[in-house]
């Protein structure tokens, strides 16, 4: 069987689709979700700031002092947590591809 070039060249961009695709699943499919809740001894801590050291990943907290965010990330990961007039907050989280739930209390800082 002889195939002319637009043939060819039909058949290529099947599986230069397909690779695409199958690539775009698998990258859907590693990310972990990283929520909970933010607050400090008296309230919700809305606009906390929760991102991954050494990364882009995270977000602030919404109204509610919840947040939810997606990483690619796998293994050990440090998460921080700000907020103006209280302690930043640090743990080491081992992802492992199961979504993880937080529910972090922030100190106040008080004059020292």
């Amino acid at each position: 069987m002889k195939l002319n070039i637009n043939q060819l060249l039909s058949e290529m961009k099947k599986y230069i689709y397909l690779f695409f695709l199958a690539m775009i699943s698998f990258q859907a499919e590693s990310q972990v979700t990283i929520s909970g809740k933010i607050s400090d001894k008296d309230d919700t801590l809305p606009g906390a700031s929760v991102y991954l050291e050494g990364t882009y990943d995270g977000t602030s907290a919404n109204a509610n002092g919840e947040f939810s965010f997606k990483t690619s990330k796998t293994g050990k990961v440090v998460l921080k947590v700000t907020f103006i007039g209280h302690d930043p907050y640090t743990k080491e989280l081992t992802l492992s591809g199961e979504p993880v739930k937080l529910d972090i209390r922030l100190e106040i800082v008080f004059n020292k």
